[in-house]
């Protein structure tokens, strides 16, 4: 077991490093300043995945562990839509179709897609799905109910509400 999480961990720093040298590659013509705070801010946020991880048994506040926690797990999966999406711009550059803002649209896309997906989290569907018995449940005439509830994702992600 702790190979698998070695494993796992080394994928995603690789899949960090990846993104942080196409990125630098990105804002080449960017002043000096302004690349080491990017670099730092990426850095940053790519470690806050580890570190939600490794103080998850520490008392900190709730609101100190709940934003480690979705900056964390958000970045996870930023980081495997951004290689994915970076990894087909440079699978069209192998096959000679350059493609110059590959990065920048990578970012939009995956951007936009983590968009769709935190409104999705934010605003849940509800379905209404009336079932009809043909044999009797129970000898009393009220109604029989059930309620199925699916992708709940419970934890610090989802609150009370």
């Amino acid at each position: 077991m702790p190979l698998f999480f070695i494993a796992l961990l080394s994928a995603y720093l690789i899949g960090n490093l990846y993104i942080f040298i196409r990125g630098v590659q990105a804002v080449s013509s960017f002043p000096w300043g302004f690349k080491i705070l990017l670099a730092l801010l990426f850095w940053c946020t790519a470690l806050s995945f580890i570190g939600s991880f490794l103080m998850r048994d520490l008392k900190l506040p709730v609101t100190l562990s709940h934003t480690l926690h979705t900056v964390g797990t958000g970045w996870l999966v930023f980081t495997l839509y951004m290689v994915l999406c970076l990894l087909f711009f440079d699978l069209l550059r192998l096959f000679n179709t350059p493609f110059k803002q590959g990065f920048t649209l990578s970012l939009l896309l995956t951007i936009s897609l983590l968009g769709y997906g935190y409104y999705n989290l934010k605003n849940p569907q509800t379905k209404v799905i009336n079932i009809t018995i043909n044999h009797s449940i129970t000898q009393n005439k009220q109604p029989f109910k059930a309620i199925a509830i699916s992708d709940v994702h419970l934890g610090h992600g989802t609150g009370k509400k």
